[in-house]
């Protein structure tokens, strides 16, 4: 699936897994000035034993207290 956050958008939440499973495939996409992705005390795994892909650009922010990429041998992140 894909989640595209743009024009300001905000969203929040514990965790966040994007191609989680071996055969998801899955991105997210934190795009212009305001524009955030906030996961709290759990982590964005991006890519873990699927594919996923995380964009963060012109001026969208992104924050996790941790972060996990291609986990997996079949990840791609």
């Amino acid at each position: 699936g894909t989640l595209i956050i743009e024009s300001g958008g905000q969203v929040t939440g514990e965790s966040m897994r994007i191609g989680g499973a071996e055969t998801a495939v899955g991105s997210v996409s934190v795009d212009g000035t305001g524009s955030t992705l906030q996961i709290g005390s759990g982590r964005i795994g991006v890519g873990l034993s699927g594919e996923g892909t995380l964009m963060v650009r012109n001026g969208g922010s992104a924050s996790s207290d941790g972060a996990i990429i291609g986990w997996e041998a079949t990840g791609k992140g």
